[in-house]
């Protein structure tokens, strides 16, 4: 059993370790029938048409940032 679903990583190299299941973030299109739990996960949000297909986000010369509120921001 899998502790997981899904996960945005960085890696520091041009090689990703497809062969242990990883998608590279580069907009490509994803079929729903072969990728049922990641589309559930993110859904047509970053493009696809809801009916056969959906797409992965495009991270291309983009940064990630994480999501919620700093606990050191001040604004509770």
């Amino acid at each position: 059993m899998d502790p997981y679903l899904g996960e945005i990583r960085l890696f520091p190299y041009n090689r990703i370790p497809s062969a242990d299941g990883w998608k590279i973030c580069n907009g490509q299109s994803l079929t729903m029938q072969q990728n049922m739990a990641l589309y559930t996960l993110i859904g047509s949000q970053f493009g696809g048409d809801d009916k056969t297909y959906f797409n992965l986000p495009n991270l291309n010369g983009r940064v990630l940032l994480g999501y919620g509120r700093s606990p050191i921001s001040g604004n509770a």
